[in-house]
């Protein structure tokens, strides 16, 4: 009986154990990473458009995902923010002044959370990317927007890091 009760402990614990360890496991992620938000972004951009859009802003889904390996660990995280604007906003509305304002508020945000930007494009002129680089952990940060027929404006933001384990 006694020895029954040993193993049972001893089989409780081999698979609590990972269980509870995989909990406690904190996933490394960029001082930019943890600091960023769409939706603060845009409401505190302070260009003519991104004034218009922060009125009517509404914040969207997001989400984060992380995983780690042997070889090191990566993330995930991404979010949506969409705005109403009137008739007369949305006539006024310079969705290109917007991203390129945009643009500029994130570059500052990257290189004040002490990140290096080392890399950048704009494969459309409603979108843009951004690579950095935080000690081990590269990143990179892409945002795209999209004016909707019925006068909203749609952002979606997605930025994916990885980090390498030290060999």
């Amino acid at each position: 009986m006694n020895r029954r009760f040993i193993l049972s402990v001893a089989l409780f614990i081999a698979v609590v154990m990972p269980i509870g360890c995989r909990g406690l496991m904190k996933i490394p992620s960029s001082s930019f990473l943890s600091g960023f938000s769409l939706e603060q972004l845009v409401k505190n951009n302070h260009s003519p458009s991104g004034v218009l859009c922060s009125k009517g802003g509404l914040g969207g889904d997001g989400n984060r995902i992380g995983s780690v390996g042997r070889n090191g660990s990566s993330t995930t995280a991404s979010s949506s923010f969409s705005c109403h604007m009137s008739d007369a906003d949305s006539n006024s509305f310079d969705e290109a002044a917007f991203i390129t304002s945009l643009k500029m508020d994130i570059e500052r945000k990257i290189t004040d959370s002490g990140a290096t930007i080392n890399g950048q494009g704009r494969p459309d002129p409603s979108g843009f990317f951004i690579e950095y680089t935080e000690r081990n952990i590269h990143g990179r940060l892409t945002i795209s927007g999209k004016t909707s027929a019925r006068g909203y404006f749609f952002l979606f933001a997605s930025v994916n890091e990885k980090s390498e384990n030290a060999s």
